[in-house]
């Protein structure tokens, strides 16, 4: 039973997660910093890292429903990432920018490094503390 709370509660922080990222499009009603002294690549490989990670949260909570025991770790691993990426910003690490940050922005991003703790933390609780008749019977085989 309490996992099953987990789970929900891990699902909703995923969704909350990738759409608190989503509203961070560069160059969109919140992120209106100046990028453009930041390699083009650079920022590329960045936007697909931040697309993928949002795209996983997304694919993830399927397999989270179906209490398949890897997808808890990859739960904590997108929590992971969203936390890194805001904390980055917030201290002015990555991305850098000669333009301020807006006030939206700086809010959504503790708000998200907020939410990305007990993601984090309910992810790889139910990774650890993981038990499954079926898994453990595939091991004996």
């Amino acid at each position: 039973m309490k996992q099953k709370l987990y789970n929900k509660a891990i699902a909703i922080l995923l969704v909350v997660s990738m759409v608190l990222l989503t509203v961070l499009v560069p160059g969109g009603p919140v992120e209106t910093r100046d990028f453009s002294h930041i390699s083009p690549n650079v920022l590329q490989n960045f936007n697909i890292f931040l697309t993928s990670t949002g795209i996983i949260s997304l694919l993830i909570l399927f397999f989270i429903f179906k209490k398949l025991r890897w997808s808890y770790l990859v739960a904590f691993l997108c929590g992971l990432s969203y936390f890194c990426v805001y904390i980055l910003d917030l201290a002015k690490i990555f991305p850098v920018s000669p333009s301020k940050m807006p006030t939206a922005l700086f809010i959504i991003e503790v708000v998200g490094t907020i939410i990305s703790i007990p993601l984090m933390f309910l992810s790889l609780k139910s990774f650890i503390n993981f038990h499954s008749t079926t898994e453990k019977s595939a091991v004996k085989t």
